[in-house]
């Protein structure tokens, strides 16, 4: 079945929309952000950076899915089974 104009609309928006904010480097200052906490020392401060490190990755992951929801909804439903189902 054929996409209708909106659809295709919204694709273009989204595929722009991903270039952006890829290029903004949100997933990377997450992954920064992760290596980050992983090397935290177990101190008073660090316990004050950890809930700062968390909050600013919580906002970035915010961000993402509000601009981009997952994309479960347009996948063929053969994408979606999970390996375990092929038997």
């Amino acid at each position: 079945m054929g996409k209708t104009r909106a659809q295709e609309n919204r694709g273009i928006r989204q595929k722009a929309l991903r270039e952006q904010l890829s290029a903004q480097g949100h997933v990377q200052h997450i992954a920064d952000n992760i290596k980050k906490i992983e090397e935290l020392a177990h101190s008073k401060s660090a316990s004050f950076d950890l809930n700062k490190l968390k909050v600013a990755n919580d906002q970035r992951f915010r961000l993402l899915n509000k601009y981009l929801p997952d994309l479960k909804h347009d996948l063929p439903r053969s994408a979606e089974r999970n390996s375990w189902d092929m038997d």
